[in-house]
């Protein structure tokens, strides 16, 4: 199988380039010193680079990739800005291809195909648009993606990379902004794997002060402390399931140093207890932080991270999916106002589907929720209209009312 080997710190692009490359052995490194030591460990078909790594130079890096001798890989070289210079000084050093960013699926496989033919790789077979096996694999329509709304090329392609990562147990790091629906991929990697009929239990990082995080990760014996009972924490709680890690980039130092221990030794110690509590448990951690970059600034531990990040999953924003908004607002329009007393069945009008395609949507899914169920409110029809959308584009929420209605004092 053809390897390939992508060098970019940006989490995105990576997400993307493994996409595009789906069906191959793709492999993310995110610096320099990562990408050196990622090479030597796959020896790849193709190096793939960024220029501008925060390590070092790509041009120093291609100086240290073993270019120039019979066995080598095929590199190619991405940059985010128009330098002749540069370009010059790349393909001095043997790089035949220098693409811009941002990268094009199209252009991209052209150039992978063009150098493994001439690397005699074509034998492995060329990079299409569908590979092959892409069909047989893909099983988007599992009930346990039955809350992930969206018919996106990318929403289709990780719940792909999903259900294959529920057949084994390492840790999973789910990354993306608040509101993507981070919680939502956990819980389906759990329903699809061999754990699913045993607890998924969630625990909320940011919400873990230190003085609690013993008691609520580890659990308590009675007489530990003044009021202490018997009770199992999240690891025992979680024990044969799922232990999902919400907002784990807002644990503390403390709490960090606690969870690496349990991850290396795969025991617990209740609170006040010497007894040892062995635990079988698949951890999800979720973030909406750059956990590398927190790791690289000593703001996160970094042996705590390689552990947790063994498989990643980034989901993107909204405003990058936005093909999905219709069939995300339809499924929201046809559940309804929680206790709203209304039979209706609301559609959009083609303004107010436009207008949602044309907002930026920086709390995801949750904001065109909360968009949404406001229209409901203020229609009196089955339709909603763009009038009826306050899409907050200064942070007071109701900038699309009608004047009169603006006026109106707010309490």
């Amino acid at each position: 199988m053809i390897t390939i080997l992508y060098i970019d710190d940006d989490l995105h692009d990576g997400e993307l380039v493994h996409s595009m490359l789906f069906g191959y052995r793709v492999v993310l490194a995110r610096n320099g010193t990562a990408g050196l030591e990622a090479y030597y460990r796959f020896m790849p078909d193709i190096v793939i680079l960024d220029i501008l790594l925060p390590d070092m130079n790509g041009l120093e890096l291609l100086d240290r990739l073993p270019t120039g001798c019979e066995q080598h890989p095929e590199i190619i070289a991405l940059s985010g800005v128009a330098d002749p210079g540069l370009a010059q000084e790349v393909r001095r050093r043997g790089v035949k291809k220098f693409l811009r960013k941002p990268i094009e699926s199209k252009i991209l496989k052209g150039a992978i195909n063009e150098l493994l033919r001439g690397n005699g790789a074509a034998g492995h077979g060329q990079l299409q648009e569908h590979p092959p096996e892409y069909e047989n694999t893909l099983n988007v329509k599992s009930p346990a993606f039955a809350s992930i709304i969206g018919s996106s090329r990318i929403i289709s392609r990780l719940k792909d990379r999903a259900h294959r990562y529920a057949r084994c147990s390492f840790p999973v790091l789910i990354l993306g902004e608040s509101g993507t629906g981070k919680e939502l991929f956990a819980k389906s990697i759990h329903e699809l794997s061999r754990r699913c009929k045993d607890p998924f239990i969630v625990l909320n990082c940011a919400a873990l002060p230190d003085t609690l995080i013993e008691s609520e990760l580890f659990g308590t014996e009675a007489g530990a402390f003044t009021g202490a009972v018997n009770r199992a924490g999240g690891f025992e709680l979680a024990n044969g399931g799922t232990l999902f890690l919400d907002e784990i980039g807002e644990l503390s130092p403390s709490g960090q140093a606690k969870l690496l221990r349990i991850l290396e030794e795969k025991v617990v110690y209740r609170l006040g207890s010497r007894r040892a509590r062995k635990i079988d448990v698949r951890f999800v951690a979720a973030t909406n932080k750059d956990l590398f970059l927190r790791a690289e600034g000593g703001m996160f531990r970094k042996d705590l991270f390689y552990r947790i990040s063994g498989l990643e999953l980034h989901i993107p924003p909204l405003r990058e999916r936005k093909e999905d908004i219709e069939e995300l607002s339809d499924t929201i329009l046809r559940k309804g106002v929680e206790g709203a007393e209304s039979n209706r069945h609301y559609r959009l009008s083609a303004g107010a589907l436009a207008q949602l395609r044309a907002h930026h949507w920086p709390g995801n899914v949750r904001e065109l929720e909360h968009v949404l169920h406001r229209a409901m409110l203020h229609s009196d029809s089955a339709v909603i209209e763009a009038a009826h959308l306050e899409i907050s584009r200064n942070g007071r929420g109701y900038a699309s009312l009608p004047m009169d209605e603006k006026q109106l004092p707010l309490f």
